[in-house]
């Protein structure tokens, strides 16, 4: 008799792991244990011990894993694993890449190898310097990304999750009248602070053109989601996890929020000169207009950072934001001490 499912792989036990996994890869395992493999927002992800290794098996629901009354696309596992099968045919990109070992679309669950235990480079916003080493291969990797011949006649919108990260980005950071946060629980003074910025109309209307350049189409893979949580570092080395926002879409979307993060940790001019350095051409003004948008939404909206609780620094980085999105310099956007 067959195993009943249940639909959420946070519920499952090891027997129901053990059964999906073999109809799924086509393979005899023997299941020994599951534990999470890490906290995530979006999806359910678990490490799975069987006697043959590790290995990650991971799921979309319809709603933010971490916050369930949040809905989300479920089929974002179908973005995610495109983009893997296209850079995993890629002869370096596939080194930065999880080995597809499975999927199965009608419980959106893809199966994955363990990159084995590692950490994240959320420690950048505290104060860890980013590693030359490690600059120059994450500017690489997207150097090889968006230059990564696509495959013909094919399209990856992501529509869905492109409206839903648009929404976050462009939009609702910017309404006034939305209250999903108290800014001044998270800092004292954050919240008058934003409210100036809300309600300028000027600003709202550059922020809503450069949305028009983050739906832009174009044959061009992007991550889609580029920051300090997308990097993992591990004993066998540095990878890039968590594409579910990836599509074809404007490459400096890409370069900026890789940018606005590494300003937020006091470390943005270093990754712009070794993006003019190692990545070829790209649009300067265009890349940091977008970034300082970037900095608007992680500091004016949920989805906040472990940035240093500090007033007078989110303050510059507002006001450097705004100068940089209205003025005629956007290389106003760096601060002085880097």
């Amino acid at each position: 008799m067959e195993l009943s499912l249940k639909k959420f792989i946070n519920e499952w036990s090891l027997k129901e792991v053990e059964t999906h996994l073999k109809k799924t890869t086509n393979k005899e395992y023997s299941v020994l244990s599951s534990e999470s493999a890490g906290e995530g927002n979006m999806n359910y992800a678990f490490r799975v011990g069987t006697d043959k290794g590790t290995l990650i098996i991971k799921q979309s629901p319809p709603f933010c894993a971490k916050f369930p009354s949040i809905p989300a696309p479920e089929e974002r596992i179908h973005s995610e694993l495109r983009y893997y099968l296209q850079t995993n045919a890629h002869g370096n990109l596939k080194k930065y890449s999880p080995s597809i070992l499975g999927f199965d679309p009608e419980l959106l669950i893809l199966y994955m190898s363990d990159l084995g235990e590692g950490a994240d480079y959320e420690g950048v916003y505290s104060g860890d310097i980013l590693e030359t080493i490690d600059l120059k291969r994450l500017v690489i990797y997207l150097k090889q990304l968006h230059t990564m011949e696509t495959p013909k006649n094919t399209e990856f919108q992501n529509n869905k999750m492109r409206k839903l990260n648009s929404d976050y980005i462009f939009n609702l950071p910017f309404d006034s009248e939305n209250k999903s946060i108290n800014l001044d629980e998270v800092t004292p003074g954050l919240e008058q602070l934003c409210n100036k910025y809300k309600i300028d109309k000027k600003l709202k209307e550059k922020v809503y053109e450069l949305k028009e350049v983050y739906w832009r189409d174009t044959k061009t893979l992007i991550h889609g989601d580029y920051y300090p949580r997308s990097w993992l570092k591990t004993p066998k080395g540095l990878f890039v996890i968590d594409p579910e926002f990836a599509f074809y879409g404007q490459p400096e979307f890409d370069l900026s929020v890789f940018i606005s993060h590494m300003e937020m940790s006091s470390q943005g001019k270093k990754v712009f000169d070794a993006l003019k350095e190692n990545y070829g051409s790209f649009n300067e003004s265009l890349t940091l207009k977008l970034a300082a948008v970037e900095i608007f939404r992680r500091i004016m909206f949920v989805s906040q950072l472990p940035l240093v609780n500090d007033l007078a620094l989110k303050s510059s980085l507002l006001e450097r934001s705004y100068r940089t999105i209205m003025g005629d310099d956007p290389f106003i956007f760096f601060g002085e001490n880097q």
